[in-house]
């Protein structure tokens, strides 16, 4: 007599939990929609173990009403006689468990459709997240196109440019080459006509030595006339040779100026070549990394929905699948 105690109490302890577990269903939809994404999560897994242990406490009624069974079939197979096997099942019976277990039953049929429309509910906002979840991704991915429209447009830009700068540049380098040609050729130029008039008035003073070294005839005289002559429109050529010296070093100089502002602006053309290509290595850098957060955020979202569409499926399958197939032994075992 004392195992159907137990069991009357096991069944109390079950029907109270399920009994427990109503409001908690009742307000779940409510909570489940107003929850965050790691917040849903919890819940469906605190669902899921509610469900879990529904189930855990039907399968222990029925091994217990399995038990029962045994024991009265063993007792009236052994009982002296019919009227005692009968008190004894009324014994492991009564009217109270029967009550209870049909009560829990009712209230279990009722809870069923609820929460057939609160799993229902519960797929049809995954379902809706999973939209939104795709429709943002293709935000994104077209985000992602036109920005890297945006870059090809700035390259070819930079490259244009680019090309433009390094024709100037060799066109600057081209004339700066023959500029310094230019250049020598008048240095040399310069420094022969420097030399030209000290050349000549040594050989007139050479000239003279010798001539006063020999006897003054006249054709020594006549010689040293013109060449007196000679030193006069030497000593004339000399200033306008110097005029002209001063006139080409004024002109070398200046195109040594204009030569190092040439240079200056060839070195700051570099500057600039170098700097706009560093800005496109660095825009590439922020696309690439821009690609990785969207492919990653693709997958994290892909890996979510796969993890709640198996957890959701395994559930409803026990629960809709096995419950019922338990709850018919159940009855079928109250029965005899």
């Amino acid at each position: 007599m004392e195992a159907p105690q137990g069991g009357s109490d096991r069944d109390k302890s079950t029907s109270s939990s399920g009994s427990s577990l109503v409001p908690v269903f009742a307000s779940f939809p409510k909570d489940f929609e107003q929850a965050s994404a790691e917040e849903k999560l919890i819940l469906l897994e605190s669902l899921l173990e509610g469900y879990q242990e529904e189930v855990d406490n039907l399968t222990k009624r029925a091994e217990f009403g399995e038990n029962a069974f045994l024991e009265i079939y063993q007792k009236l197979y052994e009982g002296l006689g019919h009227y005692a096997a009968l008190d004894s099942v009324a014994g492991y019976c009564p009217v109270k468990i029967t009550s209870d277990i049909m009560k829990d039953l009712n209230d279990e049929e009722k809870i069923l459709p609820e929460l057939y429309v609160d799993l229902h509910k519960i797929h049809t906002t995954l379902s809706n997240e999973q939209e939104k979840h795709g429709s943002e991704i293709k935000k994104l991915n077209t985000l992602l196109d036109e920005k890297e429209a945006v870059l090809e447009e700035t390259k070819e830009a930079l490259r244009t440019s680019q090309a433009r700068l390094v024709n100037q540049l060799r066109h600057e380098k081209l004339k700066s080459l023959v500029f310094g040609k230019t250049v020598s050729v008048l240095l040399e130029k310069k420094r022969k006509l420097k030399d030209e008039p000290n050349q000549l008035e040594e050989a007139v003073l050479e000239e003279i030595k010798k001539a006063l070294q020999n006897s003054p005839t006249a054709k020594l005289v006549n010689d040293m006339r013109q060449e007196k002559q000679k030193s006069l429109v030497l000593g004339r050529a000399v200033p306008i040779l110097l005029e002209k010296n001063r006139i080409l070093k004024d002109a070398s100089t200046q195109l040594e100026v204009k030569l190092l502002e040439k240079t200056s602006s060839l070195e700051t053309a570099e500057g600039n070549i170098a700097e706009l290509t560093a800005k496109v290595i660095e825009k590439q850098k922020l696309i690439q990394k821009l690609k990785e957060d969207v492919l990653k955020y693709a997958r994290d979202v892909e890996t979510l929905n796969l993890d709640i569409e198996s957890k959701f499926k395994k559930k409803y399958e026990d629960e809709v699948i096995k419950r019922p197939y338990l709850l018919y032994i159940e009855i079928i075992l109250l029965k005899l």
